[in-house]
């Protein structure tokens, strides 16, 4: 017999956050899915497979732990189903091959490109492809270092080549959940590789029109500001581009707790969220009388969250950007919402989502960032009532305290001086890269600023911003660092 205080806590717990019971359960399954299916452990398998089955044939059990069994086995099933088949041929380094780049390429070092890279095609002798027979065409994480970097610099997301390589398949044996190994496996990857040849890309379709608009933005840039860590810098704040700093900025930041504006997150999403709502609900207010059916509160979020989702189709819809929107999405919605615990369950739905896509992506480290900030954001905004700017000083402290407990477990590295930064500079290196970079870039692309004297400005000011943030890094109590 059920516990009446059980059944109360269970009561209140659903009346509050509904789809959080089923959340845990299907995290759960896929903790066990992965530990099962990534570790190989047999008695983990059948321990799963005999509980799924057995859960409908006990009478006893409460039907309201019945949909968590269910959210469990659904869980299991995403995670087995989002991993590479162990059974997958290793591909021979003497066979060339078809591949299509998924990803942008990452440039970590001088000389060197990191891609990730679909087997689309065996390319034989005569020159004839066979298409691999698989429901999904293998990846692989590949490098080349010095060889040959002529046409593999070329690289772009969606580019074909033909390649040589020597493959390395991931070992599932010495790979524990939080591994390297495990991360790759859950990406989907069966491996890595080193490329030896490559053909130049071959001939492919014009790409999406968000894909040619953030390349010309980012080719227009270089030829006015010159190709140098002024632009890098820019294009790094605006459009989350990768590897386009030095390691000196890059520790600079994050030594100041400020990383988080080198990329896309959603720290900028939400920024640009709330600029866009502020105008337009400004404009519907002055034009209530013109269009009286027209809801303000309605019609001023709508309008902000798909402006917001082009913002990041401009900046690329990667893993990493597409999440910091899903989570950006999740806060916004909140302002729809009249009821209590708006922000809190659409953050649930919203990881409810992210791990449906990406099974097991809440053992990231970037996801983890995110629902930290939020969590943050969300505490604050609650605990200082509806005074607007302790809701600021309150949520903005508490965002990058959760932020750094997860920093630091990851990273060794906790910032100190980054607690009065986040307060301070965040907010106005953020508001100039992009709520003041986008109109400045768009003048430049019109014509109206032909010379990018506009751009020249804020890259300027950001250069500024970043040299403060430098001499602040070498203060020794800046960060705490440990092995």
């Amino acid at each position: 017999m059920q516990s009446p205080r059980l059944i109360r806590k269970i009561a209140a717990l659903r009346s509050a956050w509904p789809a959080l019971p089923i959340l845990i359960a299907m995290m759960l399954g896929q903790l066990l899915g992965f530990s099962a299916l990534v570790t190989g452990s047999p008695t983990l398998i059948a321990a799963i497979c005999i509980s799924s089955i057995g859960v409908f044939f006990v009478p006893q059990l409460p039907q309201t732990l019945i949909p968590l069994f269910i959210a469990t086995i659904i869980g299991v099933v995403l995670a087995s189903s989002s991993l590479p088949p162990p059974e997958l041929p290793v591909p021979h380094p003497n066979i060339s091959y078809l591949v299509r780049v998924d990803e942008d390429p990452r440039f970590r070092s001088p000389g060197g490109i990191e891609l990730s890279l679909r087997i689309e095609a065996e390319i034989h002798s005569d020159r004839s492809s066979q298409p691999i027979a698989y429901p999904m065409p293998p990846r692989y994480l590949c490098r080349a270092v010095h060889l040959p970097w002529r046409n593999i610099l070329k690289a772009e997301q969606d580019s074909r080549f033909i390649i040589r390589a020597s493959f390395r398949p991931i070992d599932r044996t010495d790979s524990g959940l939080l591994s390297y190994q495990a991360t790759m496996l859950r990406r989907g990857y069966s491996g890595s590789c080193k490329i030896k040849l490559a053909s130049p890309p071959l001939p492919s379709a014009d790409p999406p029109f968000l894909s040619s608009l953030r390349r010309s933005i980012r080719t227009k840039l270089e030829q006015l500001l010159g190709d140098n860590e002024r632009t890098g810098l820019l294009l790094s704040m605006s459009l989350g581009v990768r590897d386009v700093v030095s390691d000196p900025t890059e520790r600079a930041f994050r030594r100041t707790g400020l990383a988080h504006l080198l990329v896309l997150s959603g720290y900028q999403v939400t920024l640009v969220f709330y600029a866009i709502t502020n105008l337009v609900g400004t404009l519907l207010v002055r034009l209530a009388q013109i269009f009286p059916l027209v809801s303000i509160q309605r019609g001023r979020i709508t309008v902000a969250a798909c402006a917001t989702i082009l913002f990041v189709g401009i900046a690329g819809y990667d893993g990493a950007s597409t999440r910091a929107l899903i989570a950006a999405l999740a806060a916004m919605c909140a302002s729809l919402f009249e009821r209590s615990h708006g922000l809190f369950n659409s953050m649930i739905l919203a990881l409810f989502f992210m791990i449906i896509i990406w099974p097991g992506c809440f053992l990231e480290p970037g996801v983890q960032l995110s629902f930290a900030a939020l969590v943050g954001l969300g505490l604050g905004t609650t605990w200082a009532g509806k005074n607007r700017f302790k809701q600021f000083v309150y949520s903005t402290t508490l965002a990058s305290l959760f932020s750094s407990i997860v920093v630091g477990y990851w990273f060794k590295s906790i910032s100190i001086i980054g607690f009065p930064l986040n307060l301070l500079a965040a907010p106005l290196l953020s508001l100039i890269s992009v709520n003041v970079a986008y109109p400045c870039i768009a003048l430049t692309l019109l014509g109206i600023d032909p010379h990018g004297w506009l751009v020249g400005l804020v890259a300027r000011f950001l250069e500024e911003g970043k040299e403060l943030l430098v001499r602040l890094s070498w203060l020794k109590w800046a960060a705490i660092e440990w092995k």
